[in-house]
């Protein structure tokens, strides 16, 4: 089992696998400027000649939490 988070602040947005930074990104071009929501996608996508496989995901909770007011601004920007 692994730990997954995101954390997305009006700055960045952030993904965690098992505690250590694993992806950033700060540019405010690529950044989604509205609201989010959550969901969980399997996606495998073959390169060359590669076949698709059958895939699975199991979860074992899942769990959201809001920023703060003062780091997210306003109530209901850019939580996810």
């Amino acid at each position: 089992w692994h730990t997954w988070a995101v954390e997305w602040t009006p700055t960045s947005v952030t993904t965690y696998l098992d505690g250590a930074q694993w992806w950033r990104v700060d540019d405010p071009a690529v950044i989604p400027s509205g609201p989010m929501h959550l969901c969980l996608q399997l996606d495998w996508f073959p390169t060359g000649e590669g076949e698709v496989r059958e895939s699975s995901m199991q979860v074992d909770w899942v769990r959201q939490y809001a920023l703060p007011d003062t780091a997210a601004g306003e109530p209901g920007d850019r939580v996810g």
